[in-house]
């Protein structure tokens, strides 16, 4: 199983537990992952 698929699963998972709209999910981790690498190039 290559990256993506295991981010797809953790994000379903994740999302079946909370209950939030699957949108604001996924704009949440992408907001985060920009975020971690803007951080990690300085």
């Amino acid at each position: 199983m290559d990256k993506e698929e295991k981010l797809k699963e953790i994000i379903e998972e994740f999302i079946k537990n909370t209950g939030l709209p699957r949108k604001e999910v996924i704009e949440f981790i992408i907001n985060q992952l920009k975020y971690e690498t803007k951080f990690q190039r300085r």
